[in-house]
């Protein structure tokens, strides 16, 4: 028997942040997943995505935006999705 989305959702909200974070993570990955792929498939097409970027960054196409920025943005959009 499958629980009702609205007792998924009330649960989920229930939970620490940094579980709901994994719970965000687990639905994501599962949802984009090919279940054919293997692990090496997934690390060939991690392997070329990084060269992409590397590239990228390479030629100057994109900014670089120190670590620290990056995660005082991202917690500020958490704060604030979660007001």
């Amino acid at each position: 028997m499958t629980m009702p989305l609205k007792q998924i959702e009330a649960e989920a909200l229930q939970l620490p942040p940094m579980e709901q974070k994994a719970l965000i993570h687990s639905l994501i990955v599962h949802r984009d997943r090919d279940p054919n792929d293997t692990a090496e498939d997934v690390a060939a097409a991690w392997d070329a995505e990084i060269a992409r970027r590397v590239a990228a960054m390479d030629r100057g196409e994109v900014e670089w935006v120190p670590a620290d920025q990056v995660f005082v943005e991202i917690e500020d959009t958490l704060r604030k999705a979660s007001e």
